[in-house]
């Protein structure tokens, strides 16, 4: 066509002015639209484009409005003779389904020679920014302006903000000559964001508590939890009801004591397993008079500066709290039940791995610190970064085969290499090398790098108890040989209830879960679903991979399992599901056939065994985490057993429905089976 017309809504300001003035450039004819509130500023504009020599029309209508749209687009016909470059979605319509418009209409009208796009921008530094900004800026307590910087800085590579003609350039193109063999796409541009939140910002090789809780709001702020998320609320209750095919619970809202109810359609169990602290079951221990003191449970305001302190426990956070806190102390005395195998700092052991030529090339201080050179590396290359976290995380993954295996070469090698590295730190001394390094399979009890533990060890402030406790009175710790240990202060690093029992009743078809896993030993399907307990799913359960590696991986693979048996129960009419009873008991069988194979299963004390030596092992899956992961990847339907919803009326297939597939009406590709020939799925 020789004129050619846009129509261009929102156009008073920002990315719609900038787009506007630029098709005028172009040579089109404008109608712009903007609310009719904005009256001055659509003249101003109107002026500019005439000033142009181009013919320019102002529509005031509110897009939210099919009726004022309508009225909008017939208008722009009869008053500029037509409308080149159809753009007729409401601008309601979520951005997602614009994107899959936007291929249907490009598939429609592509007979008529007509390209359909569509541009989504980013951050755009316009006035409508300003009142986010000053939203988010009050929300997260920094100064106004910062909110918009700091997302800036974080989530775009081209590390500067998009200004409005960043976009009318992309829409000039997608206009022009130039593009006509592109149609049906969505070009995003947003400067290089992320679509999911990777962090190249991390202080520290192993991250603080506090670090990871910045995360982990990142998260939350990015992908719009917040508002799902109650706090300060307390579940004590929860009951199948197998008619209605919903879970009814009980809730206690703890700011105000009010009990009230609700229901789901499913319950996901996120409470975990190493997080509710127990006291150790010393007779006395709470007639002490000074302060008492559990690990997990640390006031903040707790000063063991000039005093004689009690450490009892050297698990894994036994052996972190001693160095920390021995500097300070005027003495210390350290209660030791069983030995422990304490292995090098995490960056020595990944200087001798598969990991060290990337490692090497990394820039971190003595500290384990990411220097800020480093940090700045990282986010302005991604791909580096990527390099980086995968060469960790295989490092991590391999772990499994390296020395878990009982009795294999790799574990007699990686074992003897750790025991040379305890006795060189505890300078060959036989006494404490025979009290400290144990004589069970490295990997039995949790392998802790303990930075500054053994060294602590030879201290002369420093007294090792051996013997056990035989209670404790007023002014310290008398031991099974009846010696009196006086001390200012006792900290219990003696750990959490491991028995997986949920902290309230969860009442299923057969009972009270909790009364089932005190009676047996506990035991879930794959480790995330229960025999008997419909419609729920746990994460981390028994014989999960939570000693393998992070647990923020770990548990999205759990996640998207069960999102997919979720979406299976919701597109096929399934009103509830849970594991059949022989396929837990078959599952069961083979990890108890599996275990003995593994280190976990050794002559020692452990968690992973309920805190037991010759026990059951519990809380670990048999076998690597990528294993577990692979595991994941396929929903046995056989294993299950289904109950269907009444509108089904009795007939499974109901949900195929009228015999038309979905993605042949949402947009989606028809003929996606041209691209993956190889792809099982």
């Amino acid at each position: 066509m020789s004129i050619r017309t846009a129509l261009v809504t929102g156009s008073a300001n920002g990315i719609g002015r900038a787009i506007a003035l630029r098709l005028a450039e172009d040579g089109f004819q404008a109608a712009i639209n903007d609310l009719a509130s904005q009256d001055a500023r659509l003249k101003e504009l109107q002026h500019e484009i005439e000033l142009k020599g181009k013919r320019c029309i102002i529509l005031p209508a509110d897009v939210s409005s099919e009726d004022e749209v309508a009225k909008m687009m017939q208008n722009t016909v009869q008053m500029l003779g037509g409308l080149d470059s159809p753009q007729t979605p409401a601008y309601s319509v979520s951005k997602w389904a614009i994107r899959g418009l936007t291929q249907v209409s490009a598939m429609d009208l592509a007979q008529h020679g007509i390209t359909v796009n569509a541009y989504c921008p980013g951050m755009v530094r316009t006035d409508m920014w300003e009142t986010i900004d000053s939203n988010l800026s009050t929300k997260m307590g920094i100064p106004k302006g910062m909110a918009f910087e700091k997302a800036v800085e974080s989530r775009i590579a081209s590390k500067r903000a998009q200004t409005p003609e960043d976009i009318s350039g992309l829409v000039s193109f997608l206009a022009g000559k130039d593009s006509d063999q592109i149609t049906g796409q969505s070009l995003i541009v947003d400067g290089g964001m992320f679509s999911w939140l990777s962090n190249p910002e991390w202080k520290e090789f192993y991250s603080s508590a506090t670090e990871i809780q910045d995360y982990l709001h990142q998260c939350c702020g990015k992908e719009k939890l917040y508002d799902a998320i109650k706090t300060s609320h307390r579940v004590d209750h929860a009951e199948w009801n197998d008619s209605e095919g919903v879970w009814s619970l009980r809730i206690v809202d703890e700011k105000s004591g009010k009990q009230f109810h609700d229901y789901c359609h499913f319950l996901l169990d996120g409470m975990g397993i190493l997080n509710n602290w127990t006291w150790p079951d010393i007779p006395g221990l709470h007639d002490f008079s000074g302060p008492l003191i559990h690990s997990a449970n640390w006031p903040k305001d707790f000063n063991y500066d000039g005093l004689t302190v009690a450490v009892i426990g050297n698990g894994a956070t036994g052996v972190q709290i001693v160095p920390a806190i021995l500097p300070d102390v005027k003495h210390m005395v350290h209660v030791v039940r069983s030995p422990s195998w304490i292995a090098p700092p995490g960056l020595v052991n990944l200087s001798h791995s598969n990991a060290a030529s990337i490692l090497s090339k990394i820039d971190i201080d003595e500290n384990g610190n990411f220097t800020a050179t480093q940090i700045k590396k990282f986010k302005e290359s991604p791909e580096d970064y990527s390099k980086f976290v995968k060469a960790i995380e295989l490092e991590t993954n391999q772990n499994f085969s390296k020395f878990m295996i009982k009795d294999s070469n790799s574990q007699a090698v990686t074992r003897g290499r750790i025991e040379e590295y305890m006795r060189n730190m505890l300078n060959n001394d036989e006494v404490l090398c025979k009290a400290f390094i144990p004589d069970f399979p490295l990997g039995c009890r949790r392998l802790t790098p303990g930075v500054g533990y053994l060294e602590a060890l030879q201290d002369p402030k420093f007294d090792i108890v051996t013997d056990t406790i035989k209670r404790v009175v007023p002014n310290g710790i008398v031991t099974s040989t009846g010696k009196l240990l006086k001390v200012d202060a006792i900290i219990c690093a003696t750990g959490f209830d491991v028995s997986f029992r949920p902290r309230f009743p969860i009442i299923g078809r057969n009972g009270n879960l909790q009364d089932t896993w005190f009676r047996e030993v506990p035991k879930a399907y794959m480790s995330c679903a229960v025999t008997s307990m419909p419609n729920y799913f746990i994460f981390l359960g028994p014989n999960a991979p939570i000693g393998h590696g992070s647990y923020f991986t770990i548990t999205e693979h759990i996640a998207k399992y069960i999102a997919g048996i979720i979406i299976k129960c919701q597109t096929q009419g399934i009103k509830s599901i849970a594991p059949s009873e022989s396929a837990a008991n078959d599952y069961f069988e083979h990890i108890q056939e599996f275990m003995p194979r593994i280190t976990w299963s050794g002559n020692c004390r452990s968690w992973f065994k309920q805190g037991k030596k010759d026990a059951p092992v519990v809380a670990l899956h048999p076998g690597s985490r990528i294993h577990f992961f692979d595991m994941l990847r396929d929903f046995r339907g056989e294993d299950w057993v289904f109950t269907y919803q009444a509108s089904n009326r009795g007939n499974r297939f109901r949900y195929l429905g009228n015999g038309i597939s979905a993605r042949e009406l949402d947009g989606s590709d028809c003929t996606w089976y041209l691209d993956e020939p190889d792809n099982l799925s």
